[in-house]
């Protein structure tokens, strides 16, 4: 199958499931569309698209949805990054208990491979977290991480507990 009928396929079967789930709701006005498997990524840190839940045992490098940290959803709502205090976030998994990790001189590194820069602002010009030093993953969390030099990911936050993740996702339609 090409890319082109697969990429059809999966655009019919999400139709048909969007169609369905409306069909079935008689209130249309107050509906959040949510189907319990995919999710809708619009944030910078990953590509735009459509996400699918896989059930698998997470490693270092899946794709996942978790439950920042309150103080880091506070910030996000407070910088309009997100449009509701109860959102999750979708990051890479860059480190898992017993991985190192540093921030120093504005540079992100796990287990001594450069990730990216670390900027003292956002794209606003106001002043991000500013995490230093040397770090270890204590047991029980992970390093929520991104390639995407504006995402607001662990060299800014630190580590989220696993138990936040609500779930381990691949790509099905981004762009």
């Amino acid at each position: 199958m090409t890319n082109i009928k697969k990429n059809k396929c999966i655009i019919s079967i999400l139709c048909v499931i969007g169609v369905t789930f409306f069909v079935f709701n008689s209130n249309f006005e107050k509906v959040k569309v949510q189907i319990p498997f995919l999710y809708f990524n619009t944030s910078a840190s990953l590509p735009i698209g459509i996400y699918l839940q896989v059930p698998c045992k997470i490693r270092r490098g899946d794709i996942v949805i978790y439950n920042p940290l309150e103080m880091t959803k506070e910030l996000a709502f407070s910088r309009k990054w997100i449009k509701e205090k109860n959102e999750f976030f979708i990051k890479r998994i860059g480190a898992l208990p017993g991985d190192h990790y540093s921030i120093n001189n504005l540079q992100f590194s796990i287990k001594g491979n450069y990730i990216g820069p670390v900027s003292l602002t956002d794209t606003a010009g106001r002043p991000l977290p500013q995490l230093k030093g040397d770090y270890v993953v204590p047991n029980g969390e992970f390093l929520p991480s991104t390639t995407n030099t504006h995402s607001f990911d662990g060299r800014y936050t630190g580590t989220v507990p696993i138990k936040n993740i609500k779930a381990k996702v691949i790509p099905l339609l981004t762009w």
